[in-house]
């Protein structure tokens, strides 16, 4: 039991692991080459599943602090940067099990989930951007998940060999993708003033396959700050509803609604803060050994972001 709740305690780690002015403005990313950033990503998730008759509830808190260096900006306005993972702290509570981990102390490095979680620190990974907020590729994120998984020691090799592949699928290049897409796809890719709207549809393709819609609206132009209202509505992606992992075949299906508040630099476009709402209901249905089985699951979650310019 201890080992179903430490695996599900990763895995949600990984799925938690962006006065009016009345003239046109035209908001896009505009960052130089050298810039460097300090991104604070504060998240708050509760998850609440059924097995049977048996409810289980699991939450967490997760701080992670990253440092983004604009490496290039292309003359076409594409631009690299890189990330690295500069501080974690994690508190995890699922099935009676918790973690507990800060990467800010001294922490008992014997543990195996301290190990895993340690080997994140100062782990890179990079993606191009263009100036309307399109993520063009990313690279890196795998190597640093099997990295994690190497580090897990109370799992055998096929267990790491199922969960380095099942973090692959829901967390890994192609999903941190869609997930930066969703945190920085907010430019409207014309001039706007105060009061106007514009739309965005986003695929994910992660731990919850969805489709999001969003209605973005300029509510505020205030000196270098732009505040931008984003409300979505999400629902289970048509296209890419499974997710299949050695032996198992999961398919999620339900809707959800998120709302944000994002304030970005008039200047450069680069997200200064954002406060972002998000709340999912429905159901996992999950074929293993051809037997099958629906979870019924909600998963509320407020996610903070800050960023500070370096030099």
């Amino acid at each position: 039991m201890k080992k179903t709740a430490y695996l599900l305690i990763i895995m949600m780690l990984m799925i938690s692991l962006l006065s009016g002015c009345k003239s046109n403005s035209l908001i896009q990313l505009n960052v130089k080459e050298g810039d460097s950033y300090k991104v604070t990503q504060q998240i708050e998730q509760n998850i609440s599943i059924k097995l049977g008759q048996q409810g289980i509830n699991m939450s967490g808190n997760t701080t992670i602090v990253y440092i983004y260096n604009i490496i290039d900006v292309a003359e076409d306005g594409i631009t690299t940067i890189n990330v690295k993972y500069d501080s974690l702290i994690e508190k995890q509570n699922a099935v009676g099990a918790t973690l507990d981990f800060d990467s800010t102390k001294d922490m008992d490095n014997s543990t195996p989930q301290n190990l895993a979680l340690k080997s994140i620190i100062g782990k890179e990974f990079s993606f191009k951007i263009s100036r309307e907020g399109k993520i063009l590729n990313i690279d890196g994120v795998n190597e640093i998940l099997e990295a994690i998984v190497s580090n897990i020691k109370d799992i055998d090799e096929n267990q790491k060999g199922v969960l380095t592949h099942f973090l692959n699928q829901t967390v890994g290049n192609d999903a941190i993708k869609d997930s930066l897409n969703q945190s920085m796809d907010i430019y409207p890719g014309k001039e706007v003033k105060v009061g106007d709207s514009w739309t965005k549809e986003t695929v994910l393709n992660a731990a919850v396959p969805m489709k999001i819609n969003s209605a973005m609206t300029l509510k505020e132009i205030k000196d270098d700050l732009v505040t931008i209202d984003v409300n979505s509505e999400l629902s289970a992606n048509d296209i890419i509803k499974s997710l299949q992992t050695v032996g198992i075949n999961m398919n999620y299906n339900g809707t959800g609604k998120e709302t944000k508040t994002l304030k970005v630099s008039k200047s450069n476009g680069f997200l200064q803060s954002g406060d972002i709402i998000q709340t999912l209901s429905g159901t996992g249905d999950v074929t293993m050994q051809g037997k099958g089985i629906s979870i019924p699951m909600d998963i509320e979650s407020k996610t903070n972001y800050t960023s500070q310019k370096l030099n």
